[in-house]
C-alpha cells in the first residue's frame, strides 16, 4: 500500500536537533518501557548521523513570512534600477553611500521580506557581492548579511588543504593586523589589508574568520576555472586577482552571486 501523505511527509522530516536520551538498555528492572529509548542497538540512526556529518548537511531554511518575493518591504523614498531590479529607499541610501558597485557590485533580487539566518525579521536585498539588510525588530537598522560566514562551511575542505602564509597576501605584510578581541590568532595583511581599511573595514566587511587559501571557483561555460588567493570576513570574501591592474587587483568576492545561482564564482 502506498504511504500516505502524512506518513510521507514524517518520513522526510529533516531533523536539526537530537536529545541523546540513553546509549544502553540499562537495567529494564529500574526503568520499565523508557528503556525504549536506548541508542546503542540502533544501527541505523547512527549510520543516518555519520552520513549527515560526513556530507556537511544544512539546516533547514527558516520558515519564512507568507508575503510573496516580489514584496518590496514598503522602502519608498528614492530609487534607480540596476540589473532589472529596483534598489530604493534605505537600502538605496546605504548602497549609494558605502561604496556602490565596487564594494557591492549589481542586484540580483528586489527587496523582500524574510526571516534570515539568525533568526531576525529583515528586508533583504541581495547583491553581487553582499546582503543588505533592514533589520525590521531593530528600529530599521542597515546592517549587511553574514554571508562570509554562511559561505565558509561550504568552502572549510577548500579552507584546510589550500591555506597560505600571510606573505601570500600582496604588498607588504610588515604591518600585519590582528585582532586579540575576536577568537583565534586570524590576521589581515598587504594588499588584503589595504582593501579591508579603504572598504568599510570592521564596521561593513566584519572580522576575519580565516586566514589565506587558495578559492578555486567552479567551471565557467568554457569548462574554465580559475584560483585566486581569498580570505573569508564576516560579510565577505576579499580576494587577490593579480590579473588586472590597480584598483581591480583586489576584488570582493561574488559570494551574493554564489547563493543567487548556486555555484563558485
Amino acid at each position: 500500500m502506498p504511504a500516505s501523505p502524512s506518513s510521507r511527509r514524517a518520513a522526510d522530516q529533516r531533523i536539526q536537533a537530537v536529545t541523546l536520551y540513553r546509549w544502553s538498555a540499562g537495567d529494564p528492572t529500574q526503568h520499565g518501557p523508557l528503556e525504549l529509548w536506548w541508542l546503542k542497538d540502533q544501527n541505523g540512526l547512527k549510520a543516518d548521523f555519520r552520513t549527515a556529518a560526513s556530507l556537511n548537511y544544512a539546516s533547514p531554511a527558516p520558515i519564512q513570512p507568507t508575503e510573496p518575493k516580489t514584496n518590496d518591504c514598503s522602502l519608498g523614498g528614492s530609487s534607480q534600477s540596476q540589473n532589472g531590479f529596483t534598489i530604493s529607499g534605505a537600502i538605496n541610501d546605504y548602497w549609494n553611500t558605502q561604496g556602490g558597485l565596487t564594494v557591492f557590485g549589481l542586484p540580483w533580487t528586489n527587496a523582500r521580506k524574510l526571516i534570515n539566518s539568525s533568526g531576525d525579521r529583515v528586508c533583504q536585498q541581495l547583491f553581487e557581492r553582499a546582503r543588505i539588510e533592514i533589520q525590521l525588530d531593530k528600529n530599521n537598522l542597515i546592517t549587511l548579511g553574514r554571508l562570509g560566514a554562511e559561505r565558509i562551511p561550504r568552502d572549510q575542505d577548500m579552507i584546510n588543504s589550500n591555506g597560505l602564509g600571510y606573505d601570500q597576501s600582496g604588498g607588504n605584510t610588515a604591518d600585519c593586523r590582528s585582532f586579540p578581541e575576536a577568537p583565534g590568532t586570524t590576521q589581515i595583511c598587504g594588499q588584503i589589508k589595504a582593501y579591508w581599511n579603504s572598504h568599510g573595514g570592521l564596521g561593513i566587511l566584519g572580522y576575519p574568520l580565516t586566514g589565506l587559501f587558495r578559492y578555486t571557483n567552479d567551471p565557467d561555460a568554457n569548462g574554465v576555472s580559475h584560483t585566486y588567493v581569498a580570505q573569508y570576513f564576516e560579510r565577505a570574501r576579499i580576494e587577490l586577482h593579480p590579473e588586472n591592474t590597480a584598483p581591480n587587483a583586489v576584488q570582493g568576492g561574488l559570494v551574493g552571486a554564489e547563493i543567487n545561482f548556486g555555484t563558485r564564482r
